[in-house]
């Protein structure tokens, strides 16, 4: 009886995961092209490629029995080139003036607190 009361919640939970996944990704492709839409640039369609290619080749590689560790070294390796990718590219142009936070980092090495005396 336990053993099939633990394959009933296994299912139960691939199915519930299943569901989820097709949530989240359906959702992410509408957000995409919402903020493309919303940006006026018109929706691209490589970066929805590349998620739907991603998607197809993690399914692919679960249906074909491909070693799980392999699986979740390619996602982490993807994960870190897609992450330098967008560093990058993304050019980072400073808002403020950090001298003020630099100027009280110096003063805490030299043991002053009076920075966070309110």
């Amino acid at each position: 009886m336990d053993e099939k009361a633990g394959q009933g919640f296994s299912k139960f939970v691939l199915y519930a995961l299943r569901g989820i996944f097709i949530v989240i990704a359906v959702t992410a492709v509408g957000r995409l092209g919402f903020y493309y839409k919303c940006q006026k640039f018109g929706i691209s369609l490589i970066p929805i490629l590349l998620y739907v290619a991603a998607v197809a080749a993690m399914i692919y590689a679960l249906k074909k029995n491909i070693n799980k560790r392999v699986i979740l070294i390619s996602i982490v390796v993807v994960g870190f080139i897609l992450r330098l990718i967008w560093c990058w590219s993304v050019k980072s142009i400073p808002v403020s003036d950090f001298n003020t936070a630099f100027r009280s980092a110096q003063e805490l090495l030299n043991y002053n607190i009076y920075i966070f005396n309110c």
